[in-house]
């Protein structure tokens, strides 16, 4: 497995890459809510995203609900599969006027229109073990208010649906940039949107946490990377997989 890293503006760069070459999107854009030199907006890139994608492809885009609401009209045209929240161990503070700590943030799962990324989803079902006290079966609650006429059983120790709340603590003081995500946050939206020997691509890839996590998967990564200082750190820290070109 190869993990490439490319320097220079993802709007630019994608434009380079085969259409069609990319199985999964993991990401963190900007969101344009502070004056740092780096929260600048990158309009347009969803739309050079889109000829990359593999039929089967998806997005998988952290955000805020601002970031996201003031997009609206550029999402418009794509799909919502699911969003998820990450809740962090530590706050980054109140948001303008706001008086709560925001310890979390929301990923978005995006698709094109017919896109067939169900085909991955319904055949790589992530659980995790856990211990109910004793066995219990429901009907199954359908999205639309009415009751599906099959439930479901839990078992003690056996598999459970992952939860859309994902408590994983943040990088804290062991970042190498500002806005580094855990590797362990990565690899669940990794393991559950793509296959070993896919191809995932981060257009906004800062350290590479993306990398590395596709990597230690079985996956290949293409990671682009608008500062050379942080192209650089990226491929001196996947040096250590001997998987960066």
């Amino acid at each position: 497995m190869t993990v490439t890293i490319l320097t220079g503006d993802c709007r630019d760069v994608m434009r380079t890459l085969p259409p069609g070459s990319v199985d999964l999107v993991v990401t963190d854009p900007p969101y344009v809510e502070t004056t740092l030199a780096w929260d600048r907006d990158a309009a347009g890139w969803l739309d050079a995203l889109r000829p990359l994608l593999s039929p089967h492809a998806s997005v998988w885009c952290f955000g805020s609900l601002r970031f996201f609401m003031e997009r609206a009209s550029e999402l418009a045209s794509w799909h919502i599969c699911q969003e998820v929240v990450w809740e962090k161990h530590n706050g980054s503070g109140p948001v303008g006027a706001g008086r709560f700590n925001r310890v979390h943030e929301l990923v978005v799962q995006l698709r094109p229109p017919g896109a067939r990324w169900a085909e991955i989803t319904k055949s790589n079902p992530i659980t995790f073990d856990a211990t109910a006290r004793k066995v219990k079966s429901r009907a199954g609650l359908a999205q639309r208010g009415t009751y599906a006429p099959v439930g479901y059983e839990t078992v003690d120790g056996g598999p459970r649906r992952a939860r859309s709340v994902m408590p994983v603590r943040s990088m804290h003081h062991n970042a190498m940039h500002p806005t580094e995500k855990p590797i362990d946050l990565l690899k669940q939206f990794i393991s559950a949107s793509s296959f070993a020997g896919h191809t995932i691509l981060d257009p906004f890839a800062g350290s590479g946490s993306t990398g590395e996590a596709a990597h230690a998967l079985g996956r290949n990564a293409i990671l682009i990377e608008k500062s050379r200082h942080f192209s650089e750190v990226a491929r001196q820290r996947l040096l250590g997989t001997q998987a960066a070109a």
